[in-house]
């Protein structure tokens, strides 16, 4: 409870600012990666025609490369490029969302 009670009032004290989540800090005001939705992904970026490319170091990867480009007015590619594995046996979740739809 007093987790909760210190998350709002720094939320509230940063004029209701949502804060960007993180691998790091992503389980606060709920305290441990067992909470309920802690399975969720956090977010990490857009890929859109203004912003075409992201890099972001995964669990068994040092570099996630993603690469946007439109194929047709309808149609887009993205291009994933894992590099620096930091592990042999590693398991990398990756989930794409497009709210165009």
């Amino acid at each position: 409870m007093s987790n909760a009670a210190d998350w709002h009032a720094e939320f509230n004290a940063s004029n209701g600012q949502s804060p960007v989540y993180n691998c790091a800090n992503r389980t606060e005001p709920f305290g441990s990666p067992t909470t309920a939705m802690a399975f969720l992904p956090d977010y990490d970026g857009d890929l859109t025609a203004e912003n075409p490319s992201l890099t972001v170091e995964g669990r068994c990867f040092e570099k996630i490369e993603m690469n946007f480009k439109f194929t047709s007015d309808t149609t887009f590619e993205v291009d994933v490029t894992r590099r620096q594995q930091k592990h042999l046996l590693c398991t990398e979740a990756i989930l794409f969302a497009n709210t165009e739809i």
